[in-house]
């Protein structure tokens, strides 16, 4: 049975300019956007089982407003972490998983889909190359455990923009 792995990048976020980055918030566009993120992955993907996301505000705001109710855990390695640090996490979880979520942040939530697809040249791919708006997903499959996970060698099965 193929394992699914789905990056969601966090949904639009406010911009002010007196508090920290950590601490921003969801725009209104932004809650619209999760709560549609949400109700795509409940339709579009399989069950999620376990959930890494990223310790910022804006990214548990995602999570919150998209009702994804599964067990979520924080690493501060998806808030300022690349591709390689992303990949760790991942490589970390549950055998017992499988379905994991990761919600993060540009540009590593696209260049870690695009190092993990095996088919750089899909359709799915340059979608996600030409730009990976706010509340994208990419949903990947593969097959092995969660810790044999290596660069290139995931299928790119679905990319979501919102509208």
């Amino acid at each position: 049975m193929p394992r699914t792995l789905i990056l969601l990048r966090h949904a639009k976020a406010e911009h002010p300019m007196t508090i920290d980055d950590r601490q921003r918030s969801l725009a209104d566009r932004g809650v619209r956007e999760a709560a549609e993120a949400g109700d795509w992955l409940r339709e579009n993907a399989p069950k999620v089982d376990k959930v890494l996301c990223s310790p910022a505000a804006r990214t548990r705001q995602t999570l919150e407003t998209a009702e994804i109710l599964a067990p979520a855990e924080f690493p501060s390695a998806l808030y300022m972490g690349g591709e390689d640090d992303y990949l760790e996490q991942v490589k970390e979880t549950d055998a017992e998983v499988q379905t994991l979520l990761v919600i993060g942040h540009e540009p590593t939530v696209s260049g870690t889909a695009i190092a993990l697809a095996a088919d750089k040249d899909s359709e799915l791919a340059l979608e996600i190359r030409h730009g990976y708006p706010t509340s994208g997903i990419t949903v990947l499959t593969f097959h092995g455990e969660w810790d044999a996970l290596r660069w290139n060698s995931a299928n790119i099965t679905a990319f979501r923009a919102p509208r």
